[in-house]
């Protein structure tokens, strides 16, 4: 009997959530790597990705078969890695691994990965591997279970990635993959990307079917679970006739970062952001939801002339109160980073660099101005106005 040393299937990884193929290992004792199988081929695959209530379960089906002589495969699933806080020791991210050949459950190893000799991008930090010896062109059912529980990036995203790459390293083509994800109660429309592209929605699973194919892309889903959160919020709280919770949803809408957002989702957003202004309007000034609303909207034309309403309002000014100051530095952002008029954005900066002269003249007649260090932090914003003024000058000549 020949012995081949370990090979992966292909793998599910996530960086909310972790998983994978199996593929093929080298490697004895304790530390393993993947590598070309040239006489097993991976017939077909059915990967399941369910959300559970506290953890998502994954059931992984691989159809092997040999078409070369009889042989020994060391096989492994890959493993990434976490490490919680205030943990010394890097751990994996997979619980109560399973592995079955043939409907019969065999023990598995956890082993140390090690970079690949042959591919410096095939390495995974560990791996749980198991040896299955294949007769003369013989066929195996392996089927892994395991469940993991989600992570989540400090800005809230949930970055899904299932790694397909490790199935080419099996003989040949992939007969037939199909890979989906059930969602759970986590709604498709707020998913902010999908890729590759070929996948089917249906309700609230995602769906890829693979014929003849030999990976060369993951699988990668991507969203901001506050983002449906926010929706949920809005549509419970739309009817409402309290003025606090209407202007801080609005707050919350207008004010989320865009990036969060995918741009077929922006219609959704702008509908609600509206209906919520008519509500507000009679005992709130609404001028400046108006005016995020057209940049969100992209109107460049309803937005600079918002703009410039506002200069006109704050040009011959003296004192703001703390509602102005926001508007202000929101239209000097606004004219320069989403407008491009860098001349609107000097004359609003002009009038902040006024404003800071006020404050730094008129310590007496500012509250909050309790100490040398407040003085020294306006004299510091003062030399970031220029200097942005200056920058915006730059940008004026160039363009």
């Amino acid at each position: 009997m020949k012995l081949i040393y370990l090979t992966f299937l292909p793998f599910l990884f996530l960086i909310q959530i972790a998983s994978a193929d199996d593929t093929a290992f080298e490697g004895e004792g304790q530390t393993v790597w993947p590598v070309k199988n040239k006489e097993v081929e991976m017939v077909a695959e059915t990967v399941k990705v369910q959300k559970g209530e506290e953890e998502w379960e994954v059931n992984c089906i691989f159809i092997l078969r040999n078409s070369g002589e009889s042989s020994e495969v060391q096989i492994g699933f890959p493993d990434l890695t976490e490490r919680s806080p205030g943990q010394e020791t890097i751990q994996g991210t997979i619980n109560n691994f399973k592995c079955f050949v043939d409907g019969k459950e065999i023990q598995t190893e956890h082993k140390q990965g090690v970079r690949s000799p042959l591919d410096p991008e095939l390495t995974y930090p560990f791996a749980y591997v198991w040896r299955t010896a294949f007769g003369k062109h013989q066929t195996h059912r392996i089927v892994n279970t395991y469940s993991f529980k989600g992570m989540f990036s400090s800005d809230g995203l949930i970055w899904l990635r299932y790694v397909l790459k490790t199935g080419a390293l099996w003989k040949g083509k992939i007969k037939k993959a199909i890979l989906e994800f059930d969602l759970g109660e986590i709604d498709p429309r707020f998913v902010t990307s999908i890729r590759p592209s070929g996948f089917v929605i249906r309700k609230n699973k995602i769906r890829w079917t693979f014929s003849d194919f030999e990976p060369k892309e993951d699988i990668e889903i991507t969203y901001y679970l506050r983002v449906q959160n926010w929706a949920k919020m809005v549509d419970k709280f739309l009817n409402s006739d309290s003025a606090a919770i209407l202007v801080a949803l609005l707050n919350e809408a207008l004010f989320h970062p865009e990036s969060q957002i995918a741009p077929e989702l922006m219609k959704y957003f702008n509908k609600k952001i509206e209906m919520m202004i008519k509500k507000v309007q009679p005992f709130q000034d609404v001028e400046l939801y108006k005016l995020l609303l057209a940049k969100n909207r992209g109107d460049k034309k309803d937005t600079k002339k918002r703009c410039e309403g506002y200069l006109r309002k704050f040009s011959h000014k003296e004192e703001f109160s703390l509602e102005e100051e926001s508007v202000l530095s929101q239209c000097t952002w606004i004219s320069g980073d989403f407008l491009k008029d860098y001349s609107l954005a000097q004359s609003f900066l002009k009038i902040q660099l006024r404003l800071v002269d006020y404050k730094i003249n008129n310590p007496e007649k500012l509250p909050y101005m309790s100490s040398e260090l407040d003085r020294k932090r306006f004299v510091e914003e003062k030399q970031q106005i220029l200097r942005t003024i200056e920058v915006y000058e730059q940008k004026k000549q160039k363009k």
